[in-house]
């Protein structure tokens, strides 16, 4: 009579086997769907020796049913083990990002003038990209505090842009530092405004972009081709949809007023028009606070998918989070400058 199997102990052992090799993959969720093999293949085992010990014909299967439990206990073992390891580094990641936001705000010191001869007057740079002078009156520049600046624009003409030419932009601006991680970077982004002298943001067209008073300098650091950004942007206009227009530009930063040196040179960077509901930005419904019920409030929303900022305007769904409110404004966070 030819022996037979037992089919309980055949499954034990795919069982066992199969949460075994997801315990070990790398990922967090085949880790977790290991744990609920490792203990089917145990239960299966058991089922399989006490029906291979009940049955009065010859039934096979001992050894696979606890070559199965064996796997099965190590897959179970290896997933909580990895699930755990899991849990631990995330919540690392989350404290580790939450004393980098309890910190002291980081603040850039711009260098003052190196002493002459040291000092390479700028004031013959040219460069096929427009040119950018902001000068800080002496301050410093932090995240949160905006810093007063005099912004110089100087755009292309025939092909080159020069200090010595006449500004296309010649007034005030305010800066500060923009970013979360890229603020450990050697090389720091900056929100840009254009102000008038009793320092209201005004609405401006910069290097002949559509007028508006909020700006982004984007340092593409980590970029080495420093231009990825700038074709995602491209490509998405192209397709019909809104993205921020763009310029590449040479930033030169500085703390005095009078010559700028190519001490103060501060590399390439990106005008980015800065997201926000606009005529010629994202153009959505305006809500007011009157605003309260259908169909005013259907619709004219600006929402990102982004890092935590402290304010606790986010929610989640089904498919993740968290999400942050861009517009409309929580009114009580700070006065209007005129923005829109």
């Amino acid at each position: 009579m030819k022996a037979n199997y037992s089919k309980l102990a055949i499954l034990s052992l795919v069982a066992g086997l199969v949460g075994f090799l997801l315990a070990l993959a790398p990922a967090p969720f085949p880790k977790l769907v290991s744990i609920p093999f490792g203990f089917a293949a145990a239960l299966l085992a058991g089922l399989a020796g006490w029906s291979i010990r009940r049955a009065e014909g010859l039934r096979r299967g001992q050894r696979l049913a606890r070559l199965g439990a064996t796997f099965g206990v190590l897959a179970a073992m290896l997933g909580t083990l990895g699930i755990l390891a899991f849990i631990r580094k995330e919540f690392n990641r989350a404290q580790q990002r939450r004393e980098a936001w309890n910190q002291p705000p980081p603040v850039l010191e711009i260098p003052t003038p190196a002493p002459a001869p040291a000092a390479v007057p700028a004031a013959n740079f040219t460069s096929n990209l427009p040119i950018v002078v902001l000068q800080a009156f002496g301050q410093s520049i932090s995240r949160h505090a905006e810093t007063l600046v005099r912004a110089r624009f100087f755009d292309t003409e025939n092909g080159r842009a020069s200090l010595a030419a006449p500004p296309d932009y010649d007034g005030l601006g305010t800066i500060n530092l923009r970013g979360n991680t890229s603020l450990h970077l050697p090389k720091r982004s900056f929100t840009f405004h254009t102000v008038n002298s009793q320092t209201n943001q005004i609405k401006v067209p910069l290097l002949g972009l559509p007028k508006e008073e909020d700006w982004v300098l984007y340092a593409p650091y980590e970029d080495k081709t420093l231009m990825r950004d700038v074709l995602a942007f491209e490509l998405v206009r192209k397709m019909g949809r809104y993205a921020p227009r763009t310029r590449f530009i040479e930033l030169f930063l500085t703390s005095a007023e009078g010559a700028v040196s190519m001490s103060h040179y501060a590399g390439v960077y990106v005008l980015v028009e800065k997201i926000k509901r606009g005529k010629d930005r994202v153009d959505i419904a305006k809500l007011e606070p009157e605003h309260r019920a259908e169909p005013e409030i259907t619709g004219g929303y600006i929402i990102k998918r982004d890092h935590g900022e402290g304010d606790g305007r986010k929610f989640h769904t089904a498919h993740g989070g968290p999400y942050f409110y861009v517009y409309p404004r929580r009114t009580t966070s700070r006065p209007n400058r005129g923005r829109g």
